[in-house]
């Protein structure tokens, strides 16, 4: 069978290259979506999306991005809270 942008035998259907690239389904269509990671085939009758194998490279990098991101979200939200709720903000009189 031939799709629209190459052979399926050569391809993998989205839940393989999501089960491969560790990216779920969900957010390979938002970024297909966004034109981001964007199939190497799509079905014209049904939409499916077929994904090369040359892509799970840079959907290893995308989700190693992602992960530092959050890892950087997480530390920024921990130190702003800090700020506001640091070691000068408690008085002497609130220690039980």
């Amino acid at each position: 069978m031939r799709l629209q942008g190459g052979l399926v035998d050569e391809l993998l259907a989205i839940g393989e290259f999501s089960a491969r690239s560790g990216l779920s389904a969900k957010v390979l269509r938002s970024y297909a979506a966004a034109g981001l990671l964007v199939p190497a085939a799509v079905d014209p009758w049904t939409g499916y999306r077929y994904y090369a194998p040359g892509q799970l490279p840079e959907a290893g990098l995308i989700l190693l991005l992602r992960r530092a991101v959050r890892r950087h979200a997480g530390r920024t939200r921990f130190s702003e809270t800090n700020r506001r709720i640091g070691p000068d903000s408690v008085r002497r009189d609130q220690i039980q």
